[in-house]
């Protein structure tokens, strides 16, 4: 009898414990979220102004810095638009 008592208040204890994991992946979700907005559009903006400065520099010649900024925001796009 008294196991069962014991086992009782014990489980009691842990069910009016609150969930820690819960509230956790609650804020982590809205910190992602937020986040991943920003990094998206500063992606969309470094890869643009990036683009800009190799068209006013005259470099549109070269293929890699190009493809980058082409990279660049099309994975800004992306981030930003998994995000809404």
């Amino acid at each position: 009898m008294l196991f069962c008592k014991n086992a009782v208040q014990r489980y009691s204890f842990y069910f009016i414990l609150p969930n820690f994991f819960r509230t956790f992946a609650a804020k982590l979700t809205i910190y992602m979220k937020i986040s991943g907005k920003i990094i998206g559009l500063g992606l969309i903006f470094i890869g643009s102004i990036l683009l800009l400065i190799s068209f006013a520099a005259g470099w549109t010649s070269s293929n890699p810095l190009l493809i980058s900024c082409l990279i660049l925001i099309a994975v800004g796009i992306i981030i930003s638009a998994k995000q809404i």
